[in-house]
């Protein structure tokens, strides 16, 4: 923890000691705002981030709906492969979509990775899996017959959120909008998209030892002390020359207390009647205002 020392020793000044140094600053407002930075506890050794693996569509829309909300500590892995043996590093661990690029043709399916993944999950990790698609490339196909009990203790999410909302997208359908009264109001496609970002949300929440990212500070309006001896100008130090009022001449009477004015718009450009395009287009905003 660390604190901050604040002194007024002098009119208008304030001396500001941070360990071994101290700063004078000058004071502009009696009242300011000042930071007080309690560093918080950062995350335990226990706690671990999480692995956000597969396709980019699917893991940008967890990372927008999930992660940054839930302010966890997470490493993307966009189309690239971790290793089961290496799934120790996090708390949990997650595909969703498809498995692409560098990490395309790479599965679950060998007895060491198993091996690796039951460990894991023994040691208290979490998988999880979204996408039936994602599942078969991962875990093979589903033997209804013969259940696999290692496929059985992932947690498998059927709906994508992030390609959900990027079909959405593609569709031109909005997740909501601003009524005139400035509410924001929530379309079908977006309390749908809502709807799968809570079954996620409750997915990783259930996840034990997931690091989050700790408050550090918080702002605060404190007084430092009595108010110095600023003083404010009382007069210009250069006092503005005024000019001379321009001269009223008279104007264009639209009405003289007896006849209502008549906005004549005249002919075409060419005609005689209006010689210049700017005296047709002022009389034509006369004539609209007057209407």
């Amino acid at each position: 923890m660390r604190f901050i020392r604040v002194k007024m020793p002098l009119k208008g000044r304030c001396a500001v000691s941070l360990r071994g140094g101290t700063k004078h600053a000058a004071v502009i407002w009696p009242v300011v705002l000042v930071a007080l930075l309690v560093i918080g506890t950062t995350a335990t050794a226990a706690d671990r981030p999480a692995a956000i693996c597969g396709f980019t569509t699917d893991i940008r829309g967890v990372e927008v709906e999930v992660m940054k909300p839930g302010r966890y500590v997470y490493e993307m892995f966009a189309d690239k492969w971790v290793e089961p043996k290496d799934f120790g590093k996090y708390a949990v661990v997650y595909y969703g979509e498809k498995v692409d690029g560098s990490a395309k043709g790479k599965s679950w399916k060998d007895d060491e990775s198993r091996a690796a993944i039951a460990k894991y999950l023994d040691d208290g990790g979490t998988i999880i899996v979204a996408g039936d698609y994602c599942l078969r490339q991962l875990m093979g196909f589903e033997n209804k017959k013969a259940p696999d009990p290692l496929r059985a203790r992932i947690k498998h999410m059927r709906k994508l959120i992030g390609r959900t909302k990027a079909n959405f997208g593609k569709a031109g359908k909005r997740l909501g909008y601003a009524d005139d009264a400035g509410n924001f109001i929530v379309t079908p496609e977006g309390q749908e998209v809502q709807k799968i970002a809570d079954e996620y949300r409750a997915v990783f929440a259930s996840v034990k030892g997931l690091a989050t990212v700790p408050i550090e500070g918080k702002w605060e309006a404190r007084p430092l002390g009595a108010p110095g001896g600023l003083t404010y100008p009382t007069s210009f130090p250069n006092r503005p020359k005024l000019g001379k009022p321009v001269a009223r001449r008279d104007g264009l009477v639209l009405f003289d207390g007896e006849a209502k004015a008549v906005i004549a718009l005249g002919g075409t450009l060419s005609d005689d009647k209006c010689p210049t395009g700017a005296v047709r287009m002022l009389a034509g905003e006369l004539a609209w205002h007057f209407e």
